[in-house]
């Protein structure tokens, strides 16, 4: 084994250590001994030794023992007194000298101002020096240092400024002498200010300017307001169906523009195309861009009311008026044709698919209403034998029933409104001519009451 040793520093006495080189063998226990015979290690390296002589004793697992005397430990006598770089400060501000290197005992100082303390204070230009010299271990040194006090730079960083949290990195302008630096929340060392949604509010940003070690600052106020947030969603292709919307923001407050005119903050698109809308919230806009592509979708003109005469036990044919190349299906039926017959009341819902894939219901109410239906006879025998003697017109579901029969020469010879009241064949207390008579009936509809009255003209025999 050799010892491989490093020499303790003026500036740091403690700072010596010796370690070992093992060949032929593996120690396994260690003591290390100062000049008094003192251990002060027990590891295969010593560490923090002052200069001095150490002697080592050490053993491997078999019992074997080593031994070695006289392993001197130097001091390398560097400087003491070191005390850096040249300092700057500005007028009125102090500067604080100290050695770098520890205070160890024994260590005594001696400023060129005659103070003997290990730090000194000074207000004054000039320069410092310093010597320290150690009895102890004979470490000295000599250092000094340049010290400068410069005025503070007049420096004017601009008026507060206003960002929109989206906007592109701002250089911050305007500010004196040019030749500072900035820090704060956002901006870099040169003025590049990056706003961000993190920043929102009122930041302050600090501009630095240094003269000859004199560094004076100033704050500068910028305010970050808020820009709406805009998300379209990407770019989508769809069923159109008219209920799909497209929604710029939840901020009521914004001001929205569309590409297609609207001002509103959804619209519902109808065609195929870019749509672009852009948000203004107290001078801050987002914008955003989406692509709609819209598949065609199926066909239906289903009548919204389909009417079923039930006292007539009626049918009603339920027509989807869509063209042949869609499928479809009524769940109520179970039906997969374009139309279909029913018998029941209710609300029938097709639905259609064409062959995009796209669908699309429709539904029909099937309600109770009737067609007013009116008999006219062709003649009658009013000879008083008590079959057939008037003419008896008579229907149902129908109002405001109104007859008028006329002789050949266009006079009214029976009117009535009432189809209770039938025409016996008299006129003026006279029987007519056996013959011929004109007639016009008109009513209305008595489920249909917004119907314009119908108008039925023709013409009875008289028999006798």
């Amino acid at each position: 084994m050799s010892p491989l040793v490093d020499n303790a520093a003026c500036t740091q006495p403690d700072s010596g250590s010796i370690g070992l080189n093992v060949t032929g063998g593996q120690p396994t226990t260690f003591r290390w001994l100062d000049a008094s015979g003192r251990v002060v290690s027990n590891t295969q390296t010593a560490m923090g030794l002052k200069a001095g002589t150490y002697s080592l004793e050490a053993s491997d697992a078999g019992g074997c023992t080593f031994s070695q005397t006289g392993i001197k430990v130097g001091l390398d006598k560097d400087n003491l007194a070191l005390l850096g770089p040249d300092r700057g400060k500005c007028v009125g501000d102090t500067i604080q000298l100290a050695p770098r290197a520890n205070d160890f005992a024994g260590n005594q100082y001696l400023w060129s101002n005659g103070s003997t303390t290990r730090t000194l204070v000074v207000r004054e230009a000039g320069t410092y020096s310093l010597t320290v010299t150690n009895t102890e271990n004979g470490c000295n040194g000599t250092d000094d240092v340049q010290v400068k006090f410069s005025p503070k730079p007049v420096i004017s960083v601009g008026p507060a400024l206003e960002f929109c949290s989206n906007q592109r990195p701002q250089r911050l302008t305007g500010s004196t002498p040019t030749n500072g630096f900035w820090r704060g929340p956002g901006v870099d060392s040169l003025g590049l200010y990056t706003p961000a949604d993190s920043l929102l509010g009122q930041q302050t940003v600090t501009y630095f300017v240094s003269n000859q070690g004199c560094v004076a600052s100033a704050n500068r106020t910028v305010t970050i307001k808020p820009a709406p947030q805009v998300r379209l969603g990407p770019d989508t292709t769809l069923c159109y169906d008219g209920t799909f919307q497209l929604v710029a923001s939840t901020v009521s407050e914004a001001q929205y523009l569309w590409s297609n005119g609207q001002t509103t903050a959804s619209i519902t698109p109808r065609f195929t195309g870019t749509y672009t809308v852009t948000a203004t919230l107290a001078g801050c806009s987002g914008r955003d861009t989406i692509r709609l592509f819209f598949l065609p979708s199926p066909t239906l003109n289903l009548a919204p009311e389909s009417p079923l005469c039930v006292e007539q036990n009626g049918e009603v044919v339920l027509d989807s008026r869509g063209p042949a190349n869609q499928r479809y299906f009524w769940p109520a039926t179970g039906d997969t044709t374009s139309r279909i017959t029913v018998s029941n009341l209710g609300t029938y819902r097709v639905i259609a698919t064409n062959i995009e894939g796209c669908t699309l219901a429709d539904t029909t109410e099937v309600v109770d209403r009737c067609e007013p239906r009116i008999f006219v006879p062709d003649a009658f025998t009013p000879n008083g034998d008590g079959r057939n003697d008037q003419f008896d017109v008579f229907g149902q579901f129908f109002t405001d029933f109104e007859i008028k029969v006329y002789n050949r020469w266009g006079e009214v010879i029976f009117a009535s409104n009432d189809v209770n009241k039938r025409w016996d064949g008299m006129y003026k207390g006279l029987k007519v001519q056996p013959g011929a008579y004109p007639y016009v009936i008109t009513y209305g509809s008595e489920y249909y009451p917004d119907r314009k009255r119908d108008l039925l003209r023709g013409s009875v025999m008289v028999i006798r």
